[in-house]
């Protein structure tokens, strides 16, 4: 139990520390792929993990008619804020830059919802189980590390949002226990979120790297008119 607990401290407190004060080369990517890797490993060698549980498509239907209604109702409240706050951020990405806009959703949907989910809920749930042994007690304690995490991204609104989005996730992991219907719900979440106007909270790259990409996508329109 000492040694789960520390794993758990260094995993999900201080490593994300460690990228917000610079302390690891390659920042929040080296964090993401270390957590990842020591999940899958021990998750594989794991004989008391029902394996099931990485997929488990079928778990998605008894649930989806809950996860789409409350996903419509939070996309309504999220553009509404935005609309109050600054009405041209509105999806202004998916405007500005389609075909960027189309294959960041794309990569992100494919290689960053499912790893996060597996970190997140999957192991989460499993791995300590025995600390966090009530049904509600699991579900905060696994939203408020995944919302934690974004601390990388050094900026209110993505801690706040992902706060929010931690407690869905993972009250949908809780019922179906399977990674492939909660990243569904991420994925659609976070495309939106995306989408909406909030990226700039969430995309861990610099003003120049910005910068470039909306060059290449002006590059891309020229060469294709």
């Amino acid at each position: 139990m000492v040694l789960r607990l520390f794993e758990f401290i260094f995993l999900f407190i201080a490593l994300p520390v460690f990228c917000v004060f610079e302390l690891i080369p390659f920042g929040m990517f080296l964090f993401f792929f270390i957590t990842l890797l020591w999940c899958v490993c021990v998750l594989f060698f794991d004989s008391t993990f029902d394996k099931k549980q990485l997929w488990h498509q079928t778990a998605l239907r008894p649930h989806l008619k809950r996860i789409l209604i409350t996903y419509v109702i939070a996309c309504f409240l999220i553009s509404l804020a935005i609309y109050i706050y600054d009405d041209t951020l509105l999806f202004l990405y998916m405007r500005e830059t389609p075909l960027m806009w189309i294959f960041l959703m794309i990569i992100y949907s494919v290689f960053f919802v499912y790893p996060q989910e597996l970190i997140y809920r999957t192991f989460f749930f499993h791995r300590y189980k025995n600390i966090f042994a009530h049904r509600l007690m699991m579900i905060g304690a696994s939203a408020i590390v995944f919302s934690y995490m974004h601390i990388v991204f050094q900026n209110a609104v993505a801690i706040v949002l992902t706060l929010a989005g931690g407690v869905l996730f993972a009250k949908t992991y809780s019922d179906t226990k399977s990674t492939f219907a909660v990243s569904v719900e991420h994925a659609l979440y976070g495309c939106f979120v995306f989408s909406a106007g909030l990226y700039s909270y969430f995309i861990p790259f610099n003003e120049w790297i910005i910068d470039r990409i909306y060059s290449v996508h002006a590059h891309v329109i020229t060469l294709t008119c």
